[in-house]
């Protein structure tokens, strides 16, 4: 059951999907960064579920490579999302080629194999890799963290009517960041802990996906 938990995140982020594509939302430079960043979360869902669920080791191993490859371009889709609400593409976008180097350590050895656990395969990372992978992985929710945290700020000072949807996406990120590092350490400290990182995502998506929706109908 555990092992197809992660339908509840594509159940979301694909209704999602279909409001902002019915709603012709994509149109907009900020949305079509959103929607991608909920294709990518679509897509870790899909491959986490056959990955707990894959027949073999081998097969499960290279699951396991795209299943992080779509958490780095989760990452990085949502710092451009984050950079066009702030018009600051243009100036920071060269930032996050950065991540896609660190990218190649998840095919050239962070995997370093798998193993068969009551709720479905378990990935066994290189450690040292692993440190690699999420400093890669740290520049692209910075660069988010920030951003929305500078922007929320801003509009509390200025008394924008937008402070508080922009206060909600900021929760949104947080909540996604939070429940990462808790899947992370559950996952390495605690062995025994099955990871629901791509089952609690569905929360911030959520949140992230209605404020931008919330938007769209009162614009």
């Amino acid at each position: 059951m555990l092992g197809y938990l992660p339908l509840i995140t594509l159940a979301v982020s694909g209704g999602l999907i279909c409001s902002l594509l019915a709603r012709g939302s994509y149109r907009e430079q900020s949305h079509r960064f959103l929607l991608l960043f909920l294709i990518f979360s679509a897509a870790y869902a899909v491959s986490d579920v056959l990955f707990f669920n894959a027949s073999g080791q081998d097969s499960a191993s290279v699951i396991a490579k795209i299943d992080l490859t779509m958490v780095y371009l989760m990452a990085i889709s949502m710092a451009l999302f984050v950079l066009s609400l702030e018009k600051e593409l243009q100036r920071k976008h060269a930032l996050l080629v950065l991540p896609m180097l660190f990218s190649i350590v998840i095919w050239f050895g962070l995997v370093e194999s798998v193993r068969l656990r009551y709720w479905g395969w378990q990935v066994i990372y290189d450690m040292n890799l692993l440190m690699v992978w999420g400093i890669g992985l740290l520049i692209p929710i910075s660069i988010t963290i920030c951003s929305l945290w500078r922007t929320d700020r801003q509009m509390r000072q200025t008394h924008s009517p937008y402070a508080p949807k922009i206060r909600s996406i900021l929760l949104g990120f947080i909540l996604l960041l939070f429940f990462g590092q808790f899947n992370l350490v559950g996952e390495i400290m605690l062995d025994a802990t099955p990871p629901l990182y791509s089952t609690l995502l569905s929360i911030p998506i959520t949140i992230i996906g209605w404020t931008m929706m919330s938007d769209r109908r009162e614009g």
